[in-house]
């Protein structure tokens, strides 16, 4: 047996500190007399936890716990229709351009040292017009200042240094923000529930002592005790939070999250099997003794999500900057293959387009996708005019994650028996691999985009929008990594955006869409699911359309005990 190394054992440690921590005492009985019971959540996060500031959150994981502890405006129910949550109500004048917001009272945010007093304060209208303003700035790691700029009246000059003030947030007073707008945008709801428009104190900024990434106070239903990015992330319940069940019992029900970072497959699913941990992700690429476990240890479950899988192509290269290539590469992936053979049957073959089929008023245009067509790669290839030797300098760039890695090899092995090339894979650390595809140093790159908002338009604007794009290729861009720069897709997205009515907002999303694939500017793979597994006793767990989990009504059930 290969020893255990100081810090798998360490981990083993803590996550018996958990399973110990979920003892009696621990255990919380939501209403008198029922098998309903708070009590400590923990799960292993594999993924990256660079910051938990708000507007610089970027990977999935990052996102996922920015929820736990900050709220925004607005949140995104289940069935990706948006819900009130700082916001008690809203109203819209009759051109769309101006949304008065009423803020909801008795909304306290953690306690902290930055208060005078170490303890947290009410949020008000201001708290809002504060962070969406510092969303419009323009400071290192912004993820969220292009949801704004275009959208927000005076966003844009704010950002380009040129305002003071965006001069589209209005405080009307105590409870009371107005947001206006340059012209109509039917999207700004869905836009505004995305977590990283969390509201968080301007205290936070003002008197945070240590970096900023590695701790947020907000308003939401667990707050920060401690938070090691190596080892462990502690939350503890917020008991002042404002949400009440419909019986009027307090949320959340859990008293606690505890989450360590093994990075140990085996290690991990022995924790989860032994009942330590209470959820894992991603069951496809989990240690093999779960992924054919029986379901009478925990159970299993697979849902889709907002969330393509697809090959980016860096159009300033001058090889990928060839339509004929980019169409000879599309003509020579299997996607069936993919999705059948190497991930397992987990997803669906991307043949429809970039969007995923996840929207009940979005369908994409048909024959818009590319299907395997070894003939037409070939011949494409061949109308491009490049000799082979610079077609084969091209490389893959890949997490090293176990899924991109075994996608990434397909792909290559999919280019050499249908186009004959013989093109590279290089895998990355996920911090390096983005600092290498943001800076315009990866030229093919297995990447995947999940949804920050229920809409169609985060798999365009986001993702391919071209007016925002830095001046030099190389330098930094938190998005439209591809550089993809085409003023008509460009224009059809503004009217998309500006449209007074949902049919018209449709037409133009699909036209823009099948002018991205008419270019072949991107090869999407596949729309992917997430499978999960839950202890048995683990209730009301549900992972939305944009996969993330809200823990605020999740409790166990001890019946079974």
């Amino acid at each position: 047996m290969r020893p255990l190394s100081i810090y798998t054992s360490w981990i083993i440690l803590i996550l018996l500190f958990i399973s110990s921590c979920s003892s009696e005492k621990e255990k919380v009985m939501i209403t008198s007399g029922s098998d309903k019971y708070g009590g400590i959540f923990a799960y292993n996060e594999s993924g990256t936890i660079n910051t938990l500031f708000p507007a610089r959150g970027y990977f999935q994981s990052e996102i996922q716990v920015i929820s736990f502890i900050t709220e925004p405006l607005v949140k995104m129910a289940p069935d990706m229709s948006i819900v009130p949550c700082i916001a008690e109500s809203w109203s819209v004048n009759e051109d769309g351009t101006e949304y008065t917001f009423k803020i909801r009272n008795g909304v306290y945010f953690h306690d902290s040292d930055i208060f005078s007093n170490g303890e947290g304060r009410a949020l008000v209208a201001s708290d809002v017009a504060f962070c969406f303003q510092k969303a419009c700035e323009d400071f290192p790691g912004n993820t969220v200042s292009h949801y704004f700029r275009g959208v927000l009246k005076g966003a844009s000059k704010y950002f380009d240094g040129q305002a003071d003030i965006v001069s589209g947030i209005e405080l009307i007073d105590d409870q009371t923000l107005k947001l206006t707008l340059k012209d109509p945008f039917s999207d700004l709801l869905a836009l505004l529930s995305n977590a990283c428009l969390g509201i968080y104190p301007e205290e936070y900024l003002k008197n945070w002592q240590g970096d900023l990434d590695h701790g947020t106070i907000g308003t939401g239903p667990f707050k920060i005790s401690s938070f090691d990015k190596e080892k462990l992330l502690l939350l503890e319940k917020n008991q002042r939070y404002w949400a009440l069940n419909d019986e009027g019992t307090p949320l959340p029900y859990l008293s606690a999250i505890k989450m360590t970072f093994e990075k140990d497959k085996k290690v991990v699913a022995d924790a989860f099997k032994g009942q330590m941990i209470n959820f894992i992700p991603n069951l496809n690429t989990a240690h093999s003794s779960l992924k054919n476990a029986s379901e009478d240890s925990f159970t299993r479950k697979k849902n889709p999500i907002m969330r393509t899988k697809f090959l980016g192509l860096y159009m300033p290269n001058e090889v990928v900057a060839n339509k004929q290539v980019r169409k000879a590469l599309q003509y020579a992936i299997d996607k069936d293959l993919l999705v059948d053979s190497v991930l397992n049957k987990k997803g669906i073959p991307a043949k429809t387009g970039m969007i995923p089929p996840i929207f009940s008023d979005y369908v994409s245009l048909d024959n818009i996708g590319y299907k395997l067509d070894p003939i037409s790669a070939k011949h494409s290839l061949e109308l491009s005019g490049l000799e082979m030797e610079s077609l084969n300098n091209l490389e893959i760039y890949s997490t090293n994650s176990e899924e991109d890695v075994n996608v990434a090899n397909a792909i290559r092995k999919m280019f050499k028996d249908n186009l004959d090339l013989s093109i590279s894979v290089k895998y990355f650390h996920p911090s390096e691999y983005y600092e290498l595809i943001e800076s315009g140093k990866a030229t093919l790159f297995i990447d995947g985009y999940t949804g920050d908002y229920p809409s169609p338009d985060n798999f365009l604007y986001n993702l391919f929008y071209g007016k925002y794009l830095p001046k030099g290729d190389e330098e930094y861009s938190g998005f439209n990594l591809y550089r993809y720069k085409n003023p008509f897709f460009d224009n059809l997205l503004d009217s998309a955006r500006h449209a007074k009515t949902k049919e018209f907002q449709i037409e133009y999303f699909q036209k823009a869409e099948k002018m991205l694939m008419s270019d072949a500017a991107v090869i999407p793979l596949y729309y992917d699911e997430t499978e999960y597994g839950l202890n048995k006793d683990l209730q009301n767990f549900v992972i939305d359309p944009l996969n993330l989990f809200d823990l605020r009504k999740v409790y166990f059930n001890r019946s079974s005990q």
